[in-house]
């Protein structure tokens, strides 16, 4: 701050820095010269507010893991028919990522294993 107060170039001393003009003028902003920790990053800001509460029951989740420990070929789409024949409505790509964001368990695609066919 005291390179901007004897130069009052903020592009100069951004360049000088190697920071964004943003990043300078948010810290400006922010900077109370008696308080020095007016300047670092503080996390707790970043936390958003509210976060999105998942829209899938418990049970959905329970039954997807079930099918896909019975059967670890089962990739989402078969999944998602499975679960449409018992009730459930859901698609294949809500599948896919509950079976992402489940550790252990990976969505398999028709893309991902081949088989070999025999040609007669």
């Amino acid at each position: 701050m005291e390179r901007f107060r004897k130069y009052r170039n903020a592009r100069l001393i951004c360049r000088h820095f190697g920071i964004s003009p943003d990043t300078f003028y948010l810290w400006r902003k922010r900077f109370i010269p008696s308080e020095l920790k007016t300047l670092e990053d503080n996390f707790k800001t970043r936390k958003p507010h509210r976060v999105r509460a998942s829209k899938h029951k418990t049970a959905q989740l329970e039954t997807i893991k079930k099918l896909k420990n019975m059967d670890s070929r089962l990739g989402k789409t078969r999944i998602a028919k499975i679960l449409g024949e018992t009730g459930y409505k859901i698609s294949s790509s809500t599948v896919g990522r509950i079976l992402k964001s489940s550790k252990g368990l990976t969505p398999l695609s028709g893309v991902d294993i081949r088989v070999k066919r025999n040609v007669n």
